[in-house]
């Protein structure tokens, strides 16, 4: 049973926004798109877990997904937390190509790609990290103390897993072996410790001390909020800016015609410079010179506010970030 759904990661929706509302030869333009595509390839690989988390054969555990919490000392990720009646589950995921070596003597992890060779963070390590974190995060809490078992689990099938010694791979696989897996620390932990109540009460607690944090990649690429165009896009050429006209916005380059394309424009706006905004600050940015014309547009949204006249200030929806992203 799926407590916390994984959703479209904020930084993709953020990246996305910016490479639209940057010029065409902006200097950073391409390193913002590498970063997109590593960020959705790990999303598409966290994804992929889905089919093989369906084929566990037992109805008695609760999945959460995206997990940041703090141990008072550090925060600490966790991809994906399985809570059972009997045993707590940490899986790190990670889609990465090519083959890795982990060598568990110097606990290093070595990616070979195009005959490159490449260290990298060892994953196992992370994952241990974060299952002691968690463990500190339950006892401070006080809440039950189940043994925590931890996985790296590599999402893509065509990546070769190579190690050192054979009792590596008990600790790093790819997503096809997590169901036998979790079979085999079933038949490991047989004392039930939780019931469905109490598992339930603290995936409750996890919830609440859930604490995403947004990422800047603004500050990331040292791009100034004076860089960032105005205007409203064409939803269908992209076009920047139309124009509003009749009734609609409407598009010189496509002849798209829009009720709703400046929707977008205010989720640009939330995602890059700041999620709350006065009429002011959305009217320049949507290059609208009426200010009835913008509380207008607002009041038809509905969004929820805090203030009065000139002061008041208005926030969009969390939902509206989680739209589908290709």
């Amino acid at each position: 049973m799926i407590r916390k759904v994984r959703t479209v990661p904020i930084i993709i929706l953020i990246l996305e926004a910016l490479l639209q509302r940057i010029p065409q030869d902006h200097p950073k333009r391409p390193q913002i798109q590498v970063e997109l595509v590593k960020r959705k390839k790990g999303y598409r690989g966290e994804l992929s877990l889905n089919y093989y988390l369906e084929l566990i054969d037992t109805p008695e555990f609760l999945i959460l997904h995206d997990i940041r919490l703090t141990d008072g000392k550090s925060f600490f990720q966790i991809d994906t937390l399985i809570i059972t009646p009997y045993f707590y589950l940490i899986l790190e995921i990670k889609n990465i190509t090519g083959t890795l070596y982990f060598e568990d003597d110097s606990n290093q992890m070595i990616r070979t790609l195009n005959n490159e060779e490449e260290g990298m963070h060892n994953p196992i390590l992370q994952s241990l990290r974060h299952s002691r974190q968690f463990k500190n995060w339950l006892t401070q809490r006080k809440l039950p103390l189940l043994p925590i078992e931890h996985l790296v689990i590599i999402s893509d099938p065509k990546t070769i897993i190579k190690a050192s010694r054979p009792s590596i791979f008990t600790k790093v696989m790819h997503s096809a072996n997590l169901p036998f897996t979790f079979e085999k620390f079933q038949n490991r932990h047989t004392k039930e410790s939780l019931t469905m109540k109490e598992m339930k009460r603290i995936a409750g607690t996890i919830e609440k001390h859930d604490t995403p944090k947004k990422p800047d990649p603004l500050v990331q690429f040292s791009i100034s909020q004076t860089e960032i165009l105005r205007g409203v896009h064409c939803p269908k050429c992209s076009a920047l800016p139309i124009e509003r006209k009749r009734g609609y916005w409407y598009c010189d380059n496509c002849y798209t015609k829009s009720q709703d394309a400046f929707i977008q424009a205010l989720q640009d706006y939330s995602l890059l410079i700041k999620p709350v905004f006065t009429n002011e600050e959305i009217r320049d940015f949507l290059q609208i010179p009426s200010s009835k014309f913008v509380f207008r547009l607002i009041k038809t949204m509905n969004l929820e506010y805090v203030g009065e006249k000139k002061g008041r200030m208005y926030r969009l929806p969390q939902f509206q970030y989680l739209h589908p992203t290709s």
